[in-house]
């Protein structure tokens, strides 16, 4: 099965992090395979890890 797997660094990227989530999860609604999101947190030192924990826990994240 064909799948895709997108990698998202993220570093003090806070202010964007929800906005390219709703970007991709509407992608995803459109795709004929299954996509994978993967947010990577460089350090960041501003609020960007507790937004992809929030996406975490409060998104279905398949």
């Amino acid at each position: 099965m064909k799948a895709l797997t997108l990698v998202i660094p993220v570093f003090n990227e806070a202010e964007n992090v929800l906005r390219v989530w709703s970007e991709v999860n509407e992608y995803r609604k459109k795709s004929q395979y299954p996509i994978f999101t993967l947010f990577v947190d460089d350090d960041s030192t501003d609020e960007g890890l507790t937004l992809i924990k929030k996406i975490c826990t409060t998104r279905s994240i398949k």
